[in-house]
């Protein structure tokens, strides 16, 4: 059951949302606040920001509890992937069911395998979550086996749907909810500024820095600004003001940022996938230049122009602004078969 139910997923998902502080910029700069979204203007760090009273905090409590049910089996456990493994009681009449919860982590993406078998029941029921590492939509994928909607089984699903949010589910509603936790971070610069394919972006400001900040090894540095790699997008951390933000994040990773450099004011990132993207750091103003070719090695800058790959195609400095422009873009789960 469980390999048949694992080749029937088609998996196609569109990644800390940024803590939001108010900044003085030039007009026309979209830079979001933590009081345009929640309370008064405020700036947290990554370990200080936390879950708020909430929906999601009652339905994390309510798993949490779920999982306290859960009589797990002694160890060693088959492998490392198992999560959990062990029996719960769903009625309180003593009769067990199995339940085990087995996660797998690619390069690809991340998932987590939910079961539940009840000895009064002919086949278990699944759940199925999954995350795209690639891209910018965090909310998990869900995916029920085909009993899920059976009412013979409307106890199991109810025990499931209570205890995902113990293994990381969180729906989109929950994230717009925390528009200043940095842990969404990356998809809500999908959401705000991924249809631009030139025009302002939207900033979101957070305090203090991003992790794996110090490790990052693409990285430029300007008097109190550092720019760097940030899982497959780069951030920018105002030493200064200990502040940081994501600058530019891109709709795979396989456009992950592979050069950076300075022409006048703006930032020029070359991706592995071969477009460049430069970012006017003045008012946030993003332009996007598509190629066909792969990825993008080497940037210089002379007097007149911008030159990628020693000639494979020239930019005339200074970059001339065409106009605000969007693309076809889809932020949101696109296919589940």
């Amino acid at each position: 059951m469980e390999s048949e139910f694992e080749r029937s997923l088609v998996v196609f998902v569109l990644s800390l949302c940024l803590g939001l502080g108010l900044c003085l910029f030039p007009a026309g700069c979209k830079v979001k606040s933590a009081s345009d979204v929640q309370g008064p203007s405020q700036l947290k760090s990554e370990e200080a920001s936390g879950i708020y009273g909430s929906s999601y905090e009652r339905e994390l409590q309510a798993a949490q509890e779920a999982k306290a049910l859960v009589e797990l089996d002694d160890k060693p456990w088959p492998d490392m992937f198992h999560l959990t493994l062990g029996w719960v009681d769903l009625k309180g009449d003593g009769q067990k069911s199995r339940f085990k919860v087995i996660a797998n982590w690619g390069s690809r993406q991340s998932e987590k395998f939910l079961t539940l078998v009840s000895p009064d029941k002919p086949e278990p029921i699944k759940l199925y979550l999954f995350w795209d590492s690639l891209c910018m939509y965090y909310p998990p994928g869900v995916k029920w086996s085909a009993n899920a909607d059976d009412p013979d089984y409307a106890e199991e699903r109810k025990f499931l749907e209570k205890i995902k949010y113990a293994y990381g589910y969180i729906s989109e509603a929950d994230i717009l909810n925390r528009a200043d936790d940095p842990n969404f971070a990356i998809h809500f610069w999908g959401k705000d500024n991924g249809r631009i394919q030139e025009g302002r972006i939207t900033i979101r400001k957070y305090k203090g820095q991003p992790k794996g900040f110090l490790n990052a090894k693409l990285r430029l540095e300007e008097d109190a600004m550092v720019y760097a790699s940030y899982r497959s997008g780069v951030v920018a951390y105002d030493s200064e003001a200990d502040e940081y933000f994501l600058i530019f994040y891109p709709d795979s990773g396989w456009f992950s940022p592979n050069v950076l450099a300075k022409a006048d004011s703006w930032l020029l990132i070359g991706t592995w996938g071969g477009v460049l993207v430069a970012v006017d750091l003045e008012d946030y103003y993003l332009k996007r230049f598509d190629s066909s070719k792969g990825a993008i090695g080497k940037i210089d800058v002379t007097d007149s122009k911008i030159i990628v790959d020693d000639g494979r195609y020239e930019i005339e400095r200074p970059i001339l602004r065409t106009g605000e422009k969007f693309r076809d873009y889809r932020f949101k789960l696109t296919s589940l078969k």
